[in-house]
């Protein structure tokens, strides 16, 4: 197993702006994927999700299927393909797994939720009137659904598919969403929401009652471009994925920043997107995110990345 830890600094250099020190921060471990549709390829990998072995389940997006691989991205199966049927998907985003390995993906195109066991054998639907993207499961298996394009909201249901509560709606305010991508639980049974629009993280317990809310447009520590994916570790710490700055920021549970990991991949009003090729000799092809979208923890708190612009899958040391 190869390992790269590196420091790398950049300085802020806009007009008006400060020169400010952006750390370049990563624990690198291995990654795995290339663009095409066969085992181990992707085109467009989203969603992302680990099980109790630390199996990991990969969204292919633009091949409607989900494809499974081992911690260290030995390909294991794959189900799905394009259509309606049960084993079906068209544009799945979605996709969780909850305590006895049971995995949820949202079907984006077909506004279901579905069900599978950990080997892909159909288990259950429901119907989701909007386009469900975000999905995570609590430690009572049950299971949050984002509505990112028609209502704007999240959405509770047993494991079964019984409807149970929902809240949100549009707007920028406390308890409001304009684009709700990620949404993620923690061990209290907090529900954390990354909105991609608003560039924010909101915080509510578990009946959807507004805890908190951090983060704004930007490229500093705690602001977003593109609040995509999002994951809670076992310490209960946060990791949202900021897509357009091809980063991972971490922040413990009450939003405080804790550090952050990135590719340089820095605002293109300031910077090229080859200005490491220029520098430091490396590209969006070599050890760095260009653009990510899913994230997932396994029970070791490694973390897993889809980079969907790459169609690879990297993992990194907690």
């Amino acid at each position: 197993t190869i390992f790269l830890s590196a420091t790398l600094f950049f300085t802020a250099c806009g007009p008006g702006a400060s020169p400010t020190p952006t750390p370049i921060v990563g624990n690198y471990i291995t990654k795995w994927g290339s663009s095409g549709s066969g085992e181990g390829q992707f085109n467009h990998p989203y969603g992302i999700a680990a099980d109790s072995h630390d199996n990991v389940y990969v969204v292919d997006s633009g091949n409607h299927r989900i494809q499974k691989f081992d911690s260290n991205g030995l390909f294991l199966d794959t189900w799905g393909g394009y259509g309606t049927d049960n084993e079906q998907f068209k544009y799945p985003y979605g996709i969780a797994v909850d305590s006895s390995d049971n995995v949820y993906v949202g079907d984006n195109g077909n506004d279901f939720v579905k069900k599978f066991d950990n080997n892909g054998n159909f288990i259950a639907k429901w119907s989701f009137y909007g386009s469900p993207v975000g999905i995570a499961t609590d430690n009572s298996n049950n299971v949050y659904v984002s509505d990112i394009y028609n209502n704007c909201r999240i959405e509770k249901f047993d494991s079964n598919g019984t409807f149970l509560l929902k809240w949100g709606s549009q707007g920028r305010g406390s308890g409001q969403f304009s684009a709700p991508y990620g949404v993620a639980i923690d061990s209290r049974g907090d529900v954390y929401v990354s909105d991609a629009t608003n560039c924010n993280i909101q915080k509510f317990d578990s009946n959807g009652t507004f805890l908190l809310m951090w983060g704004s447009w930007g490229g500093d520590e705690g602001e977003f471009q593109d609040a995509l994916g999002i994951a809670v570790d076992s310490h209960d710490n946060v990791y949202a994925v900021d897509g357009k700055r091809g980063r991972v920021q971490k922040f413990d549970s009450n939003g405080t920043f804790i550090s952050e990991w990135n590719s340089g991949r820095l605002d293109s009003d300031h910077y090229p997107e080859n200005i490491l090729t220029q520098l430091f000799g490396l590209s969006g092809n070599d050890e760095q995110l260009h653009y990510p979208y899913g994230i997932a923890i396994d029970s070791h708190d490694n973390v897993y990345v889809t980079d969907a612009f790459n169609d690879r899958i990297m993992k990194f040391k907690p």
